[in-house]
């Protein structure tokens, strides 16, 4: 493992190298102290001068550091600091680059920490932007935890975002406080809820935020405390972020940076860049420009699976049963769509799609179909310890039912049938197929009919 940090000698590098050795020895990765110099309008003996003076500052640092025992190699750059960093950081495939934040108001050019924005937002690897040095002393010394504020969605960077919680964590004790910033319209859509205020927190919406959040940090290993909140938006994201930062006293805020495109960021802003900016915390940006690898094979332990009572969508209930490993859970579902003359059919919507029914003949349907559903689990299930949960999902498209039923119950994978066909010979259940393995953010497996 291979650790960056960024040198600029101003009066805060002593301590900022100290911060990266100390993290380096912790995680016993090698440090590379790295300092950029700008000589585009210098020539001659002032150029030879300047490289030599900074060749003699980093040995100083280095020797510094090994002093106390810390493994250190050092680079002396020339170009853009932002661009020769991140280059570094990726040819390296350093697991964080270390800058410093105090020249960022200083306007100063030669200060690395001027460049720590720009840094942050283009560099592969995450950037440890360092404001206060202390609290990381503290606690690399083990006189007390780190207390980090994770800011995360459901984006491959926020993944990312964690999986440096996790090296941190690997280093000494965290106090972490994961975070989720929600937008009321797009979570209610996502879950299968309609109506309700923008305004008010939705109870079961945040039940099911919480279970999806618990489930992220139950993955963290390593020492500390853990807390989870889910934070109502009513205005930008980074105000949201801030504010618990403060409230929680975080040594650190962690977030990922999604990369948008030029037009998205003008309309919404960026949120780790402004986070960047207004923070009084030290902050780690971690952008999804790198490719995730893990050594971890997924595990299959719900899974959810629709049928029409089709021989298509019955096949593919018994390949349900077979992808759920032993011990696993099933949620077995039918989507029963509203009558055309309802309402709700109307809008297109459903106020909640798993809500029990309302009237007595809904009832006996509903019953009905579950009865049906039943009859099509597997007898092998049971000797396996598989689980069935049976469930008719009322939505205005079945795509859309089989969509939020999968996020609402936070299955691993879905299971549909499809008839294999294309163009005007594709059935209402292969276009329901379709649609969800285009829009399904979970792994999706589409079984066709045998071959007659």
């Amino acid at each position: 493992m291979i650790l960056v940090c960024g040198v600029d000698f101003s009066p805060a590098s002593a301590s900022l190298a100290d911060v990266a050795g100390g993290l380096a020895q912790r995680l016993r990765a090698e440090l590379v102290l790295v300092h950029v110099l700008e000589l585009d309008l210098v020539s001659g003996a002032l150029r030879e001068s300047l490289r030599n003076a900074a060749s003699a500052g980093l040995d100083r640092e280095a020797d510094r550091l090994r002093a106390a025992g810390i493994r250190v190699s050092r680079r002396v750059l020339e170009g853009k600091p932002d661009q020769q960093l991140s280059r570094l950081a990726a040819e390296e495939g350093a697991a964080a680059v270390v800058i410093s934040a105090l020249g960022s108001r200083s306007g100063t050019a030669w200060q690395l920490g001027g460049r720590a924005n720009r840094i942050a937002q283009h560099c592969e690897s995450p950037v440890l932007v360092l404001r206060d040095p202390e609290p990381f002393l503290l606690w690399l010394d083990g006189r007390r935890p780190l207390r980090v504020l994770a800011a995360v969605d459901r984006t491959r960077a926020s993944r990312q975002a964690l999986a440096f919680v996790r090296i941190l964590r690997e280093a000494a004790p965290i106090d972490l406080s994961v975070v989720h910033v929600y937008w009321a319209p797009e979570e209610n859509e996502r879950l299968g809820y309609a109506g309700g205020t923008w305004v008010e927190p939705n109870p079961e919406v945040e039940a099911v935020l919480r279970r999806d959040l618990e489930g992220v940090v139950r993955e963290l290993s390593g020492g500390g405390a853990s807390d989870v909140a889910m934070i109502l938006s009513l205005g930008r994201a980074s105000d949201r972020i801030l504010e618990q930062a403060s409230k929680r006293r975080a040594d650190l805020l962690v977030l990922g940076s999604h990369q948008r495109n030029f037009l998205d960021r003008m309309w919404n802003g960026s949120t780790s860049r402004q986070v960047l900016h207004d923070a009084d915390c030290s902050v780690t940006v971690v952008t999804s420009l790198r490719q995730e690898v893990t050594e971890d094979v997924p595990r299959v332990e719900s899974v959810l699976v629709a049928t029409d009572f089709s021989d298509t969508g019955d096949g593919a209930v018994r390949w349900a049963y077979g992808l759920a490993g032993d011990g696993g859970v099933v949620h077995l579902i039918h989507v029963k769509q509203p009558a055309p003359t309802s309402a709700a059919a109307a809008m297109g919507q459903v106020r909640d799609i798993l809500a029990p029914p309302a009237s007595p003949t809904e009832r006996a349907e509903i019953a009905e179909l579950e009865r049906m559903l039943r009859a099509r689990i597997p007898r092998s299930a049971a000797q396996r310890g598989v689980t069935t949960d049976v469930r008719v999902v009322r939505a205005a498209a079945p795509a859309t039912g089989i969509l939020q039923a999968a996020e609402r119950l936070g299955v691993d994978a879905i299971v549909v049938g499809t008839s294999g066909k294309t163009g005007v010979a594709l059935t209402v259940l292969g276009s329901v197929a379709q649609e969800v393995a285009n829009r399904s953010p979970r792994p999706v497996m589409l079984v066709h009919p045998p071959p007659k």
